[in-house]
């Protein structure tokens, strides 16, 4: 898959069909707009138009555009459904343009788009001046396919990543993985901790929180671990400031059952299936120790059936 950052990049003369869009957290309202490019009739070479939003330009956004994933695990995302190209310039090098020049400047002349797609709420433009009318007469003027998709719900209410971020706060992972399609995930290096776990017989591994992503709710979650070598297990993790023996940053802690490797250094994902009990402040470590125990006992049955059916595709 191509990545194109720079709006001045040379790229291929083909017809495109291109998907526009933030696309943070690729949801299933996302995949419907990305999937319509993917499946345009004409076989044109399926695209996104997405962008980076620098936090040190855009202080003002920082708070309410915390990511759901990474660039990388998002462009996964984009690749799995099928776009074979992606641009992705930085916000500040075209937020400028008025929405006549990024449609007729950026859409049609530089990207050769022959179909383009997006929600009924997409604006563009310097100011966010374009609306979908504005983009309809633009295709209709170049004789252009203006695909427009219906928002996507979940009982009823809109799938966004505003409404991920808020259940994802809250714990609510049952509502974050039927609005996502998938269950929300951190993927970061496996961290050294204090080592307290194992002596407690239930050693762990740290892993930080990627910059500006959203924090789930403080407390103990049934997960998927996958490791570097793509072996998947159940764990138990803790998202928070180990109240009973301390840490200077937030953190997600986890108990792996049934392994015993060194991975520090090593890549894992994280995946957050449901909530189990808040973060809480224990009295001994004898109690943390069996708090832990029953933690990954819950997690194991609840992920017992899930990883048997995962373990039977792969096969």
């Amino acid at each position: 898959m191509n990545v194109v950052y720079d709006l001045n990049e040379e790229i291929t003369p083909e017809g495109r069909a291109v998907a526009l869009g933030f696309f943070d957290g690729v949801h299933l309202g996302h995949k419907a707009v990305l999937e319509k490019a993917v499946l345009n009739k004409d076989k044109l070479l399926p695209c996104a138009f997405t962008f980076i939003m620098d936090k040190n330009f855009c202080p003002e956004k920082k708070k309410n555009s915390l990511a759901v994933q990474t660039e990388k695990e998002k462009f996964k995302c984009m690749e799995k459904i099928g776009i074979k190209e992606i641009f992705c310039p930085d916000f500040s090098s075209f937020m400028s343009l008025s929405p006549g020049e990024f449609a007729e400047g950026i859409l049609i002349e530089k990207f050769n788009a022959k179909i383009i797609c997006c929600g009924r709420d997409f604006r563009f433009g310097k100011k966010a001046e374009g609306d979908i009318n504005f983009l309809k007469s633009i295709c209709e003027k170049h004789k252009i396919t203006l695909d427009i998709i219906d928002p996507v719900l979940y009982k009823g209410e809109i799938i966004s990543s505003t409404a991920i971020r808020q259940a994802i706060s809250t714990g609510d992972m049952n509502k974050v993985t039927n609005m996502l399609g998938r269950y929300y995930s951190i993927e970061s290096e496996v961290i050294h901790g204090k080592q307290l776990g194992r002596t407690i017989g239930f050693p762990t591994i740290n892993q930080r929180i990627p910059n500006h992503h959203t924090v789930p709710k403080f407390g103990v979650y049934a997960a998927i671990i996958t490791t570097s070598d793509g072996k998947k297990y159940a764990g138990a993790v803790n998202v928070g400031v180990k109240p009973t023996v301390g840490s200077n940053e937030v953190l997600a802690e986890t108990y792996i059952c049934d392994f015993n490797q060194e991975i520090y250094g090593k890549t894992v994902k994280t995946e957050f299936v449901e909530f189990l009990r808040g973060e809480k402040k224990f009295d001994s470590l004898d109690d943390l120790s069996n708090a832990i125990r029953k933690d990954s006992e819950k997690s194991q049955k609840i992920l017992m059936e899930i990883l048997e059916n995962e373990r039977k595709n792969v096969k």
